[in-house]
């Protein structure tokens, strides 16, 4: 999942949660992973970024220990499964949905 977003109208009403347990559901038996803007980076939004975080914690997701590099910016890697997940994989993946355009890579915490 690249983007999950609830339309600010119909916030906390629980259909962020409804849908990561659908998704969850459909996912069954594999890691589900979603990319977060980078928290701890001083950015304007940072409370919105921590807030974000809080949400994927909350619904049983953790964060990696990489964060996602690209051409707009950094990004923080949550998943439902952090300690069999195929960082390679991911990122061959996530490359060929770019049509070989798109070239993110891997860095440390």
């Amino acid at each position: 999942m690249f983007y999950l977003a609830v339309g600010e109208a119909v916030r906390s009403r629980d259909f962020g949660t409804q849908l990561l347990a659908w998704l969850a559901g459909e996912c069954a038996g594999r890691a589900v992973v979603a990319n977060i803007e980078a928290v701890g980076t001083g950015a304007a939004n940072e409370e919105q970024r921590v807030r974000r975080l809080a949400f994927y914690t909350r619904n049983g997701y953790a964060l990696a220990d990489c964060r996602l590099l690209d051409d707009s910016g950094l990004y923080d890697i949550v998943t439902t499964s952090p300690g069999d997940f195929d960082w390679e994989e991911y990122l061959e993946l996530i490359g060929s949905l770019g049509f070989d355009a798109y070239h993110p890579r891997l860095v440390s915490r």
